[in-house]
Formats: C-alpha cells, sequence, structure tokens
C-alpha cells in the first residue's frame, strides 16, 4: 500500500485506474476522484491569488501557470508516488508490454532482457496546473514537448472551448472524464495544442518526464521516489 504524506490525498487516489487506448499511442487512465479534482481547483485559485506576480518560474513556465509546490508542500512528492506505484506500470506495459510479451515466451532469438519503467524513466520534471480562461490565457498554440512522455490531467469540464487537441491522431479530450489522465510520447509524432476557450475556465495539470537525470526542487528522479 502506498504511503502518501497528505491523507487527503490518498483519499482522491483512483486505485483502480483502468487503462484505454484513445488514439495511436495515446493512452488514458483515471488518476483522480472527481472531489479530489474540485479540491485542487480551490488551491490552484488560492495559489494565483496568494502569489501574484512572485511565482519561481526557473524552468521557464508560462506566467499563468501555478507550480505544483506553490498548492500543496507535499503534492509533488505524492503525485510522484503515485504515478510510480500505479501509473508507470501501466504506461510501461503500453509502450512495451508486446516487446516484453515476446522475450518471456522465448520467441525473441536474441539475448535481450524485459524492460522496465527503471530502465527508462528518469523522473519527473516539476508538474504545473494551468487555467486557461477568456481574456487572460485562452489558448496554447500547436507544439510538441520535451521529455521522453508527457502526461496531462484534466480537472474539470464546467467550460466550453479548450480541447486538449491532436491532429495528426484525430482525437480530443472532449469526452475525457474529471480526473482523467492522458499520456503520449514528448516528440513530434504527437503536436497539439490546446484550442481557444469559449466560456468557462479550464483546469489541468501538465507533466513531463525527465529525458536525463537532474536533481534539485524542480525535478524528483525515479530513485528519490
Amino acid at each position: 500500500m502506498l504511503q502518501f504524506k497528505d491523507p487527503a490525498y490518498a483519499e482522491g487516489v483512483v486505485t483502480d485506474p483502468g487503462f484505454s487506448k484513445v488514439a495511436q499511442d495515446i493512452y488514458m487512465v483515471q488518476f483522480w476522484k472527481e472531489d479530489f479534482c474540485n479540491q485542487l481547483i480551490e488551491k490552484i485559485d488560492k495559489a494565483y491569488i496568494d502569489n501574484s506576480g512572485s511565482i519561481d518560474y526557473g524552468d521557464n513556465m508560462p506566467a499563468n501557470d501555478v507550480p505544483i509546490d506553490y498548492v500543496s508542500d507535499t503534492l509533488f512528492d505524492d503525485y510522484c508516488l503515485h504515478s510510480k506505484g500505479l501509473i508507470l506500470p501501466i504506461v510501461n506495459d503500453a509502450f512495451f508490454g508486446d516487446y516484453n510479451k515476446k522475450v518471456a515466451d522465448n520467441n525473441d532469438r536474441t539475448e535481450n532482457t524485459p524492460i522496465g519503467a527503471d530502465n527508462w524513466f528518469n523522473g519527473w520534471q516539476r508538474p504545473i496546473f494551468g487555467k486557461y480562461e477568456k481574456g487572460i490565457h485562452e489558448s496554447i498554440g500547436m507544439h510538441f514537448d520535451s521529455g521522453i512522455i508527457s502526461f496531462s490531467i484534466k480537472l474539470n469540464n464546467n467550460y466550453d472551448g479548450g480541447l486538449l487537441n491532436f491532429p495528426r491522431q484525430g482525437y480530443t479530450n472532449v469526452d475525457a472524464p474529471v480526473g482523467s489522465m492522458l499520456f503520449w510520447p514528448s516528440n513530434p509524432s504527437h503536436i497539439h495544442e490546446s484550442t481557444p476557450i469559449e466560456s468557462g475556465a479550464k483546469y489541468f495539470l501538465a507533466n513531463w518526464s525527465l529525458a536525463y537525470e537532474y536533481t534539485g526542487t524542480l525535478w524528483r528522479s525515479y530513485e528519490q521516489i
């Protein structure tokens, strides 16, 4: 059983995250319960007010976003523990499951060994909470991420527009439930955008796995968690 620092976080975890492939190399799991997402939204709005003009964007994040450690002192570590314990095995199986099965079935005649998350997952860049709304920050243009795997959690659905759109895969997150996490490769094959907000406010968490090993307050290595 995972030992989270914050009991409220433990209550918000979806312990049976499920797994589905929603498009080519884009996958979905359930990460947080909706009630916990609502609690986070309140804390995000409070963090915007309490830290206006004083947020350290040492990792070059847009100034409308809030780093996870500004919302809670323990949230970054609990998020990483949650990801490592429940989600990374699913991520690893999504991308390496067929290969690992081939090795296990002895159909691979080379001297290969199974690939686990500890073989390629170096750690987590500091996650950010984003809030998009009209007149403040309405969208983000087409881009791809730096890292190995990208993660995005949908915190609410009471807004119009603001779709996470993958044109090459023909997929948007319009039907993704609150608390769901999408993950995909952080490379040009998965260019994406957030379309303009039409009404309401969109809240989300974005996170990227490290391409290299780092230490410091902006990162958590796989071995630290």
